[in-house]
């Protein structure tokens, strides 16, 4: 017998897939599915499935209020578009060189893409444009609330957009100093065309696909180290990969996600996707070299931590464990599930944030109330949508 999350996987990989919903499943425990959708942030996808048809009646009710909800989802995607090609223009017209990604950039992979849950707006800023595309955001009434060494957040309204310096963070200096690289000689030179998608009726920039890729990669990967994994960050990945996977310059991706110590965890994202999402890849497809059965073994795991965690570790509910339970839990646990995918971003990671609490620069006493479940809990739910 099928388990809620197997359920939902199947759910929407039909949706995803465009097939029909598998024989198996004949009814639905609504409450408990959307439940375990959300949890994964996928409940938009279900609207692309008729799942009227496995309805019980007392749940009819429940599926009206959440219909309601996709139409609001959809109402968010047309503002966020707005506002999206708003910046868009503004960056254009003054020459700053930029690329959307995440949020509405992968929501375009999708058949549906405002079914897919949004949150905030991420753009990547070219080092030489970024003082230039801070002041534009001020100028266009946002107010920068916090700034971090890899990106400055501006808000205005309900609007919250991440200006990324650092396309993502790494820890291990040489991984740190390729990626800086990669982007100074891919996408920063000006001499390099950028790609774009339409919103609305403007043109914006985006990633070029090996960039896209890595960065869906090393963003996964740092969650799996953090504070969890949700099924949408995986189907976001995997659209991505199908999207491109004919054009990519595999010898440039290969390169670098060898450079960022990234390459098991693309492989492994690859066989999860095979083995759990129903996408039809060659397991030899990647250069000529087969899935090991580590590999396998670690996409395993990685299917048992989704379902344990969903996005970004929603599921915190051991409110009457210790505090020194919870740092194990929910800080050195993910370390050390995440050891095996890149010993290198975790052996940095952990000297990085050791030597920041031995430095004072993160006290320990705050450094434990962080990983304490109500502090996880609190940063999470700050984060769910991103």
């Amino acid at each position: 017998m099928k388990s809620t999350f197997q359920i939902v996987v199947s759910l929407v990989n039909s949706a995803i897939h465009s097939k029909p919903i598998a024989s198996d499943i004949q009814i639905l425990n609504f409450g408990a599915v959307l439940n375990c959708a959300r949890r994964q942030t996928v409940d938009g996808l279900l609207a692309d499935i008729p799942l009227h048809t496995l309805l019980l009646p007392t749940d009819r009710a429940l599926f009206a209020q959440w219909a309601a909800s996709i139409v609001a989802l959809e109402k968010l995607h047309n503002t966020h578009n707005i506002e999206i090609a708003r910046i868009a223009n503004t960056f254009a017209m003054a020459n700053v060189r930029y690329a959307l990604l995440k949020g509405q950039c992968s929501a375009s992979h999708y058949a549906v893409p405002t079914h897919r849950k949004i949150g905030d707006i991420d753009i990547y800023v070219s080092p030489n444009s970024f003082a230039k595309a801070c002041e534009l955001m001020r100028n266009l009434g946002y107010t920068m609330i916090e700034d971090f060494p890899i990106h400055t957040i501006y808000k205005n309204g309900e609007f919250e957009v991440e200006l990324h310096k650092i396309l993502q963070n790494t820890y291990w200096c040489l991984s740190k100093h390729r990626l800086l690289r990669f982007m100074t000689d891919h996408f920063d030179n000006p001499n390099i065309t950028i790609p774009q998608i339409q919103i609305l009726n403007t043109q914006v920039n985006i990633l070029p696909p090996e960039v896209e890729i890595l960065s869906h990669t090393l963003h996964i990967r740092k969650h799996f180290m953090s504070s969890g994994i949700g099924l949408r960050h995986i189907y976001d990945w995997a659209l991505c990969w199908n999207c491109y996977k004919c054009d990519v310059d595999w010898t440039l991706l290969h390169a670098i996600l060898g450079g960022t110590h990234a390459m098991r965890t693309f492989r492994v994202l690859y066989y999860f996707a095979i083995k759990y999402l129903d996408f039809q890849w060659s397991e030899l497809a990647l250069d000529g070299m087969p899935l090991s059965s580590w590999e396998k073994k670690l996409a395993q795991k990685l299917w048992q931590m989704v379902e344990e965690t969903g996005n970004f570790g929603k599921d915190l509910e051991h409110k009457n464990i210790s505090i020194i339970h919870n740092v194990y839990d929910l800080y050195l646990k993910r370390r050390l599930q995440a050891f095996a995918l890149s010993h290198t971003e975790v052996t940095s990671e952990l000297l990085h944030k050791f030597f920041q609490i031995i430095m004072g620069r993160v006290g320990a006493k705050r450094f434990m109330r962080y990983y304490s479940v109500d502090g996880r809990a609190a940063a999470a739910s700050r984060n769910i949508e991103k």
